[in-house]
């Protein structure tokens, strides 16, 4: 029998030595017994035809998500306070076609220690934390990302934890 399938979520492509990050999931993924998948495993971007690049992206991601036994997807902050817009899509995805989902967000802060470390953050007159930006509240559950995310699925602070919590999600498969 073959191993179950994890697709890879996170913003890890976006990043020079992602072949790195991609070999360092693969191998704490086959030593947990999955096979991972990343993004980019199997795509052939063509520039001519009816589809845009980005398009045929978009729908390999979406094959893959369906093929796969389970996501594990990494939340960690990305280009500001927040996960990958692109990432939280994917596990969303994958929630709403019923795949398990793990994710980590490399560090064990919530959302407010998070903000206050990574942006600068004040209390209103109410002793609510908002953001210096732009003013907007900042999440108060002591939950390690958005409501709607750590609510959906587990969030641990290490890739090896998020695999563990996978596992014990994902069905088990005969003869692995």
């Amino acid at each position: 029998m073959t191993k179950p399938r994890v697709y890879l979520a996170g913003p890890d492509l976006f990043f020079e030595d992602r072949d790195a990050r991609y070999a360092h999931l693969r191998a704490a993924c086959a030593d947990a017994g999955l096979e991972a998948v990343a993004p980019t495993d199997g795509l052939e971007v063509h520039t001519e035809g009816p589809l845009s690049v980005a398009e045929q992206i978009y729908q390999h991601n979406l094959h893959l998500l369906r093929d796969c036994d389970g996501v594990l997807v990494n939340l960690s902050p990305f280009r500001g306070v927040e996960p990958d817009s692109g990432s939280v899509f994917e596990a969303a995805f994958a929630t709403a076609i019923g795949k398990p989902v793990a994710a980590w967000i490399g560090d064990h802060w919530n959302t407010q220690e998070r903000s206050a470390v990574l942006r600068k953050v004040w209390r209103d007159a109410d002793g609510r934390v908002r953001d210096s930006h732009d003013g907007g509240l900042v999440e108060d559950f002591g939950l390690p990302a958005n409501l709607m995310l750590s609510c959906s699925f587990s969030v641990s602070p290490a890739p090896w934890q998020a695999i563990e919590r996978l596992l014990m999600t994902l069905p088990v498969m005969e003869g692995v």
